[in-house]
């Protein structure tokens, strides 16, 4: 290395941030918050979590040694920040991946190394840390998404006396087992048999996108919102603690919650993301137009169905919860939005960049991708950036 070279090798390691915190701390601070999550989904899921977590990075890191040596890109990659994004990938994604039987005929557990091979040549074309206008970890998982929709499904959960060392493919068959309709915690203690491990339990994201899209057909004459979430739809308590069958990070809102006032704490978070992206999703929630009843006759649909002489403001609050702790929404708030590079640079860009994110993805959810809809409007928001920096950035007087 010339002497040139040197300076400008410790510069870019001591580099900083827009938020005037160095790459390093930045990084280790992200990676100490989740612990939280990774930690509630290595309970929820067990081993195959870890063993996902752990195949993903090192594939990701494989990965990237060999792209760092290759043209300009490369030598912006920084294995702290391809570790960071490999785990966020990993909380993405279901634990069940990490299995050699196949899954709907579908042998899963390539999909892991290709994720990080694909996370590695993604954050190779989108340049270093803080220079990309595009989420490399919700790149990658939206094209597995689209790629692997089926595959990806959160199928199962683990029971309560089975946390942590059970195995997650070791459930009951459907229809062998009678499981009476309850909470998590209740559930699990029911005895389903000591040969099962697991409980095999739909994602709610997909019961909610099933209904709100009219995709559903109602096995009645007819079916409501009320009928919905009294009959078909998990406790919340399942959502907000833990119980529900979902992707790693997403078991607990819990955790994520925890994980988030942490980022929040040590600044590397802007309270205006969380507190506004809420806000604007709620009202988008309780605003937007959704069937009020599904009968073979048709679908009826209305805005702010939630007026008394529709369905009624408890079933409107009720509804929003699952909406939120059911999507990866709190999870994107807390750990992808606030990327650097991703975000605006302004106060007022933020708001709006904010505002803009809970709205789509609200119409996400509501209508097309409600796993992965907080993704897709993170990805459609952030493209609202470089306009809103060049728009709003501070003027000089003279």
């Amino acid at each position: 290395m010339s002497q040139l070279e040197a300076p400008a090798t410790a510069a870019a390691g001591k580099s900083q941030l827009h938020s005037g915190i160095e790459v390093g701390t930045f990084v280790s601070l992200q990676m100490l918050a989740a612990v939280f999550p990774l930690a509630a989904g290595f309970a929820l899921f067990g081993w195959r979590a870890l063993g996902t977590t752990v195949c993903v990075v090192a594939s990701t890191l494989a990965a990237a040694l060999l792209w760092r040596n290759i043209g300009w890109r490369g030598r912006q990659m920084r294995l702290w920040h391809c570790l960071w994004m490999a785990i966020l990938v990993s909380l993405m994604l279901p634990a069940h991946l990490f299995s050699t039987k196949p899954i709907d005929g579908v042998v899963p557990w390539p999909i892991l190394p290709a994720a990080g091979i694909m996370l590695a040549m993604v954050i190779w074309l989108l340049g270093g840390l803080g220079g990309h206008r595009i989420h490399p970890a919700v790149a990658t998982v939206l094209i597995l998404f689209a790629l692997f929709e089926q595959t990806l499904t959160p199928r199962y959960v683990l029971r309560l006396d089975r946390l942590f060392w059970g195995d997650l493919l070791k459930a009951a068959a459907p229809g062998s087992v009678v499981l009476q309709r309850g909470a998590w915690v209740v559930v699990s203690k029911q005895p389903a048999g000591s040969a099962f491990d697991a409980l095999a339990v739909v994602p709610a994201a997909d019961k909610l996108l099933a209904y709100t899209s009219a995709q559903k057909r109602p096995d009645r004459a007819s079916q409501t919102l009320q009928m919905l979430i009294r009959d078909d739809m998990p406790p919340l308590e399942d959502l907000v603690i833990a119980g529900q069958s979902s992707p790693i990070g997403n078991g607990s809102a819990i955790m994520i919650i925890v994980g988030g006032l942490f980022l929040l704490y040590r600044g590397l978070i802007d309270f205006r993301l969380p507190v506004l992206t809420l806000a604007a999703a709620v009202v988008a929630i309780l605003v937007l137009p959704i069937p009020v009843v599904i009968a073979d006759s048709g679908t009826h649909w209305h805005w702010l169905a939630f007026r008394e002489h529709y369905l009624g403001w408890p079933t409107a609050i009720t509804f929003m919860n699952y909406e939120i702790l059911a999507s990866p929404l709190l999870l994107t708030i807390f750990f992808l939005s606030n990327a650097p590079g991703l975000r605006p640079i302004t106060r007022r860009g933020r708001a709006i960049f904010a505002v803009v994110l809970g709205m789509v993805s609200a119409v996400m959810q509501l209508y097309f991708f409600a796993p992965v809809g907080p993704y897709v409007a993170l990805l459609l928001a952030s493209l609202l950036t470089p306009m809103l920096d060049r728009t709003l950035r501070p003027r000089t007087l003279v």
